[in-house]
């Protein structure tokens, strides 16, 4: 499309503008004029009368974008000139508003190229009922017996209960009864908003205060599980900030927020307000920092580019992202200013709920379990949270930085989901009569406990309480810190990775920032060598560069340690030697202990005890400023899934036996029950299957043996190939082995 309909963009944050103009251009649109407030559109309109669309901000210097479009209404020329108000106001007393005012298409910001057409589209003819869409999609009908449940999400890991659930369905190691999950993951709240008022999903994973303000402007919708506590970061942009105290390095700037409806918010004005500084939108009087709204995956960019940006608030990993790319520094967790807040929770329509009870309890429950998975599992939920929040890796998150997040002591947490009115009632409080924002509801008929009270009980052994501290605590430890950049004279970071196909080796100035790196990369490396868990691994790791860095170098950047990771060649099983050396003097080693300390209380001397435990031997060198660490892997079996046409495809990165055989069946008897007949089997990573492995083959055409099966096994290796003839497994799978795919 190549469209040269005149349309006046007016929006005062010249970065946002800007990229409105840009997603316009992606969707073909040429002929755009830009206004940076009301009044300078004012100017461009009174001036020309071909303007065909009028695309406005609501909050604007001068002349905002509400009177804007009152004027429009009142001139002949443009009363019937579509217009649409973009905002961060994404109250639904705000929409009304505007519509009362007689916008054409209301849109939310941030809003991504499927929005703008949308509201385009809708300016340009009528708008849709609603009302209508809901119940016809209420009304599709499911061809499956169990219940389809649509739950909309966001790229955040204060989501990830939900990924973690999606993960187990799919591997088999969970099977629900009652429903089938259909995730939709989606690039911003408005998206979640607009498919949860219209119908086109059943759930959603929603902000709580943007929960409280669907039910309060009329949606009917029921919150039945907090998604987390805490899980969120504040951070300030990493310029040099050299002489400045806090108040006065954000006073006048930008900040950015995920949603004018979040908790992220609410915070946000609590940390200000102590510092003495107003948060309020652009064009406020009497505010000191101006907030923008923007998608959270866009925030590390945005704080990156724009002129005047001075930091963001948000869920993680975005804000360590930053913080790890060195675009950001932070200033605090959102569990230190209110301990174990909730912030996103799960939300059903009613609807459903009245004709899908069981389903919905089920799903509660399931979701639940997920929690505490992640809880006991944080580094296979890193893993999982890679292909869950960044499935296209346009993110470029990985499984370390994921890990260092969800291990964080004040970080998110999702093994206490069970929803406590005292704490949406002191979101909606604040935000009402603090902020002016939102309003009151009945919390009682809003949260719907009964699904909570089944999976968890009441009240909940061991119930974490929130805390919502005074904001001078974490001020406190930042007001009037002069943020002072490095000395010129610092020595240049150093880091630079080697590798080979058995080994990888490290250098690196002594910087404790420096460990998550080189923790990544080890993780990259095994997992090249087809080792997926490695717990044991990364403390002992972890603990040995600790030890160069703080102890051995004395945390002098100056100095440098070398850390070298080898697969040992032979042998007893996967050993891997790590071997770190620092340029200290080195320690008497001979008389250390390397034993648990006795004492609970005792914080420090407990490294060594913790690299004893794990490593199979420790070595060092006669003045102790080299030590080696010995460390066991074991390669634990994953089933790949993918479809080819009407087969299932399956693909085991490893042995078959007895330690996955339950994982293995139940991910077979999922695929039955789901109707699949065609299994084809890859196992050219499969050395070994013993006979609990076996049994599951066994099984699986017995069970077919009545619904004219389809049973393959692919690349098969000459010592198993035997081995299945002489079981005669030929007589029900064909068999194909590695060199010439023979039957």
């Amino acid at each position: 499309m190549n469209d040269p309909t005149p349309i006046l963009l007016v929006e005062d944050f010249d970065v946002m503008r800007k990229a409105q103009s840009k997603v316009l251009s992606t969707l073909g649109y040429k002929g755009i004029l830009e206004a940076r407030d009301g009044a300078a559109a004012l100017e461009i309109l009174e001036n020309r009368a071909d303007i065909r669309l009028i695309i406005s901000d609501w909050n604007m210097p001068n002349m905002d974008g509400l009177a804007l479009l009152e004027w429009a209404r009142s001139n002949a020329t443009y009363k019937d000139v579509p217009f649409i108000i973009a905002t961060a106001q994404a109250e639904m007393q705000q929409a009304k508003k505007a519509r009362d005012a007689g916008v054409s298409a209301f849109i939310t910001k941030p809003f991504g190229p499927q929005e703008l057409q949308s509201a385009i589209e809708t300016a340009m003819a009528a708008a849709p009922d609603l009302s209508r869409a809901a119940e016809a999609a209420d009304a599709k009908p499911r061809p499956s017996l169990k219940t389809r449940i649509r739950v909309a999400h966001i790229q955040i890991t204060d989501h990830l209960a939900l990924g973690v659930l999606d993960h187990l369905i799919r591997t088999g190691e969970v099977n629900p009864r009652r429903f089938e999950l259909d995730i939709r993951r989606m690039t911003g709240w408005n998206p979640v908003q607009k498919a949860l008022v219209a119908g086109e999903v059943d759930a959603a994973f929603v902000l709580a205060p943007m929960a409280m303000d669907f039910f309060g402007g009329g949606v009917d919708v029921r919150l039945v599980l907090f998604a987390h506590r805490n899980g969120s970061i504040c951070v300030r942009n990493a310029g040099d900030a050299s002489g400045l105290s806090l108040h006065n390095y954000l006073k006048g700037k930008i900040f950015f927020l995920p949603h004018i409806l979040s908790v992220h918010h609410m915070l946000a004005d609590l940390f200000l307000r102590e510092i003495g500084l107003k948060l309020g939108p652009v064009g406020t009087a009497g505010a000191d920092v101006f907030y923008e709204v923007v998608e959270p995956i866009q925030m590390p960019s945005y704080l990156a580019n724009a002129p005047g940006a001075c930091g963001f608030i948000v869920a993680e990993p975005l804000g360590s992202k930053a913080i790890h790319e060195g675009a950001a520094k932070p200033m605090f967790l959102s569990g230190e200013l209110w301990e174990n807040h909730p912030c996103c929770v799960a939300l059903f329509r009613n609807r459903f709920i009245e004709a899908h009870e069981d389903a919905a309890a089920e799903f509660v429950d399931l979701l639940v379990k997920a929690g505490h998975f992640i809880g006991r599992n944080p580094e296979a939920s890193a893993r999982i949270a890679v292909d869950f929040l960044d499935p296209d890796r346009s993110l470029g998150l990985n499984a370390a930085l994921l890990e260092s997040v969800l291990t964080e002591p004040r970080g998110v947490a999702m093994d206490d989901m069970f929803p406590v009115l005292e704490d949406l009632d002191k979101i909606q409080r604040y935000m009402s009569s603090e902020m002016g924002i939102g309003g009151m509801i009945d919390l009682e008929r809003f949260v719907d406990l009964r699904f909570a009270r089944a999976a968890i009980g009441e009240p909940p052994a061991g119930r974490r309480s929130s805390t919502l501290r005074d904001a001078s605590t974490i001020v406190a430890r930042m007001i009037n810190r002069r943020m002072t950049a490095p000395s010129p004279d610092a020595p240049p970071r150093t880091f630079t990775v080697t590798e080979d196909d058995a080994s990888i080796r490290f250098e690196i100035s002594s910087e404790m920032s420096l460990v998550d790196r080189i923790a990544a990369d080890s993780r990259r490396f095994l997992n090249k060598l087809g080792f997926e868990t490695f717990s044991e691994f990364k403390l002992v790791l972890r603990e040995l560069l600790i030890n160069a860095i703080e102890h051995g170098n004395r945390n002098q950047p100056d100095r440098i340690a070398l850390c070298t990771i080898a697969l040992l060649p032979g042998g007893d099983g996967a050993v891997f030697k790590i071997e770190v050396t620092d340029e200290g003097e080195g320690f008497d080693h001979r008389s250390l202990d390397m034993s648990i300390p006795e004492d609970e209380r005792q914080v420090r001397n407990r490294g060594f005890a913790i690299i004893n435990a794990f490593s199979r031997k420790i070595e060092f060198n006669e003045t102790g400023n080299q030590v080696a660490a010995y460390v066991r892997l074991e390669r634990e079996t994953r089933f790949d899934v993918t479809e080819d046409g009407d087969w299932t495809v399956i693909r085991p990165t490893g042995d078959i036996t007895a330690a996955v055989a339950d994982k293995f069946r139940a991910l077979l008897d999922r695929r039955v029950e789901n109707g699949c007949t065609r299994f084809r089997f890859d196992l050219a990573r499969v050395q070994d299957i013993d006979s609990v492995g076996l049994s599951a083959f066994l099984l699986l055409h017995k069970i077919l043996s009545d619904r004219n099966p389809k049973l393959e096994l692919d690349n098969v290796g000459g010592d198993l190939r035997r081995f299945f003839r002489m079981i005669r497994l030929d007589r029900t799978y064909t068999i194909r082995t590695h060199e010439k795919g023979e039957g």
